[in-house]
């Protein structure tokens, strides 16, 4: 064991002393789950800067989250204080952004471009879903595929043209194919009108950059002369093209990754690009073996699951000892499933083997798709959750009130298309917290003509004959006059939202009751009115109804999830994919189905099929004349 230079005290093995020296050449860091990959690139950029005397300017650290750079950059701070700020630690996609601001006289956008997300990128091309013609291929709710489409062409540098020839060539009676690439092609060409560029538009242009500027890729070459790079696994054959032109042939890459733990197939990553490295780069590997975070069972258990998988050897070890076996629960059906998951939390509660129900974890496929007989269960037997994944947010009573009374100061006309949304335009909604009315005021407008309507009201004398008085009158009037100043063009859509708390007065109670479930409706309600700016800043003009559409085309992988306070006697419940780098004592994988564990991959998803030999392979470089 060696002393750490960041932790006094403690010790590093000797596998991870020799990944933290080994800085000169291609590395591969084998880290196996729980074996301290983010303590080695911590120790390993800090014996850069505090031993090897490497200028912190000269370093660059890739992770797959922004989470993760935020979490890499804190600890880093702590180790080698402020000189963490000059490092480039980023993901990808802001590395790209960097890379095209330095050089913003090297390509068309400039320095000026605006950058589009996921969800900004679905909003631009709902606005431009006519323009571009995609109207005649498919419907808006659709939408989401073009976008897959449009990404998988991106990502592998197809330009239009081709695309379009070669679709010709091999599919010659398939008009709709040819048509949509054409979408593509305006799609790209609106981008570049507005100086707007999405996330794998980023990756491409940074690509092309490096390959026709000599200037750019010897400044980014000279500037970052140490690379880590982190989760390799998960990178996309364009990303790992990237890295490559990059590192060149002297420069100092290091990869940490584990290809047991590769889950983004279905964002284009491809743990071949890991895997490959070795010989790629003919670099040393080093196999961090050590499990710290799991007790024997569950290690022994996981690594026997996972032999005769690999392409690099390793055997995961378990350092902490004792623990149980996995265990695991047959059940004839989904309910009776339920019912065994749950009383077996309750039995580790009243055994005393967890203090906390907050000391257990369900892990699911998909929370949305599989998760309700065991949220029923629990429900029924009283226990505390907390759901990440279920994209929940649009359900919460606090949304639904906002989003309905943005509708009543702005009554969109959808022929019906709003009636999965329970019948929202039903005085009904006026009931409930949100606005707080008094039993006679809701007594006096249950007992209006079914054809009277509330927004014709227009003074307190008007309200008073019916019988509604006082506060509860000038909250009415109060959106009345919202309505009115809505119909004059002269709110956006954000100060309408704003308006409503003001005039309802829902957000000042909240704040005075201060207890975790308003804090959570106040939570909620800020990310819609971030979601809306959002909104409004891609569309700028937009109408109430204009938004509301969107929300109510959202496709289900991006429905957001509601505001949850962390409760530390409440059942975590979420994804798979969400509890990646989480630990918890007691962990349920639920819903273990055929077809689910593992899952079936859906074969033809693409709208159109893309011709193999427009497609990069890892490792591949792609033709001159692509590069244009």
């Amino acid at each position: 064991m060696t002393g750490s230079l960041c932790r006094k005290g403690e010790a590093c093995t000797e596998k991870q002393k020799m990944a933290v020296k080994k800085t000169e050449g291609p590395l591969v860091v084998v880290a196996g789950p729980g074996a301290g990959k983010t303590r080695v690139l911590v120790e390993r950029v800090a014996y850069l800067v505090k031993r090897r005397g490497v200028s912190p300017e000269n370093i660059l650290v890739i992770t797959f989250t922004e989470k993760a750079a935020g979490e890499l950059k804190a600890r880093l701070i702590k180790c080698v204080g402020l000189d963490a700020e000059l490092m480039q630690i980023s993901t990808i996609h802001s590395f790209c952004s960097k890379v095209l601001r330095d050089h913003p006289e090297e390509h068309e956008l400039g320095g000026g471009f605006e950058i589009l997300d996921e969800e900004s990128q679905l909003i631009f091309l709902r606005t431009v879903f006519y323009k571009i013609g995609l109207n005649r291929y498919m419907k808006m709710g659709e939408v989401h595929r073009a976008i897959e489409f449009f990404n998988r062409c991106t990502e592998n540098c197809i330009e239009p043209g081709e695309l379009i020839d070669a679709l010709r060539r091999k599919y010659p009676d398939r008009e709709k194919y040819q048509g949509i690439a054409g979408c593509y092609a305006r799609y790209l060409e609106l981008l570049r009108e507005q100086k707007k560029i999405d996330f794998p538009g980023l990756e491409k242009e940074v690509y092309l950059l490096l390959n026709s500027s000599e200037r750019v890729l010897e400044s980014v070459r000279k500037r970052y002369r140490y690379i880590m790079i982190d989760e390799y696994q998960d990178t996309s054959p364009i990303q790992e093209l990237i890295f490559r032109k990059i590192a060149g042939k002297n420069s100092s890459i290091c990869v940490v990754g584990d290809e047991d733990q590769s889950i983004y197939g279905f964002r284009g990553a491809t743990p071949e690009n890991f895997i490959r490295f070795r010989e790629e780069y003919d670099a040393e590997v080093v196999t961090l073996e050590d499990n710290f975070r799991s007790r024997a069972g569950i290690v022994l258990t996981a690594d026997s699951f996972m032999r005769g998988e690999r392409h690099y050897e390793k055997t995961i070890k378990p350092v902490r000892d004792g623990g149980t076996d996995v265990v695991i629960l047959k059940s004839r059906d989904v309910n009776s499933e339920a019912r065994n998951i749950v009383s077996l939390i309750k039995k580790l509660k009243a055994t005393g083997k967890i203090p906390e129900y907050g000391y257990i974890a369900l892990l699911f496929r998909s929370v949305r798709n599989h998760a309700d007989k065991v949220l029923a269960e629990l429900r029924r037997e009283g226990i505390p959750y907390i759901v990440r994944g279920d994209g929940s947010f649009l359900k919460r009573y606090e949304v639904r009130s906002m989003l309905y009374f943005l509708a009543y100061v702005d009554p969109p006309d959808y022929g019906g298309k709003f009636s999965k949304w329970n019948g929202w335009w039903n005085i009904s909604r006026f009931r409930g917290e949100f606005l707080d009315l008094t039993g006679e005021t809701l007594r006096a407008l249950e007992s209006l003509d079914r054809n009277c309507r509330l927004s014709d009201f227009t003074s307190r004398g008007e309200l008073e004959e019916i019988g509604v008085h006082g506060e509860d009158a000038e909250k009415i009037l109060g959106l009345n006059r919202i309505r009115h100043e809505v119909g004059e063009g002269s709110l956006t859509v954000l100060k309408t939202f704003y308006r409503i708390l003001e005039v309802t007065g829902y957000l000042r109670r909240l704040i005075e009751d201060g207890s975790d479930s308003s804090r959570a409706k106040i939570f909620n309600l800020a990310k819609l009115s971030s979601l809306i700016d959002r909104y409004e800043a891609i569309k700028p003009g937009a109408r109430i109804q204009d938004l509301l559409w969107y929300l109510y085309l959202l496709p289900s992988h991006l429905h957001h999830d509601e505001a949850a306070l962390e409760d530390p006697a409440s059942v975590k419940i979420m994804t798979v994919h969400q509890a990646k780098g989480l630990e918890f004592p007691v962990v349920f994988i639920c819903s273990v189905i055929n077809g689910r564990f593992p899952v079936k991959r859906r074969k033809g998803r693409d709208i159109i099929p893309i011709p193999r030999e427009l497609l990069l392979s890892p490792g591949e470089v792609p033709d001159e004349d692509r590069q244009a």
